[in-house]
């Protein structure tokens, strides 16, 4: 077999992307990030929830955001008691490079308010991570 045919072989077995959508196991990937960052919030552990954030939200200004946003929901909606999903979504290609894309939308219940979140995740190197976060109190 020619050198060249075989070199090229190699380059579209290492170049071939496969994708999928609303695959089962990338949703429950997603979901152990949001179980711990709802674990988090629940014991006011702000600093490990900065661990769960993408590094695009990481600069100092950015997780100071992100600890208002966490804070200012806990006293305007109160402490999260529990947390079910309602509706997900996502999008992973595999391939020389992973990423993923991951909606995961969620009924709280918090104490005395009930809540509609957004969590919007990616894959960030080998690991899933949290870029953005949205509250209603009206639906999603």
């Amino acid at each position: 077999m020619p050198k060249h045919i075989l070199i090229l072989g190699l380059l579209l077995i290492t170049s071939c992307t496969i994708t999928h959508r609303d695959n089962a196991i990338d949703k429950k990937e997603a979901e152990q990030i949001a179980n711990k960052f709802y674990y988090y919030q629940e014991l006011g552990r702000l600093s490990e929830i900065h661990d769960l954030i993408a590094n695009v939200g990481k600069t100092e200004a950015s997780l100071k955001e992100w600890d208002q946003l966490i804070i200012g929901a806990y006293h305007q909606y109160g402490v999260v008691r529990n947390f079910e999903l309602d509706k997900w979504s996502t999008f992973v290609a595999d391939g020389l490079i992973t990423r993923g894309e991951y909606l995961l939308q969620y009924y709280v219940t918090r104490s005395p308010n009930k809540t509609f979140e957004n969590l919007y995740l990616i894959r960030e190197n080998d690991s899933i991570k949290i870029v953005g976060y949205e509250i209603k109190t009206d639906g999603y």
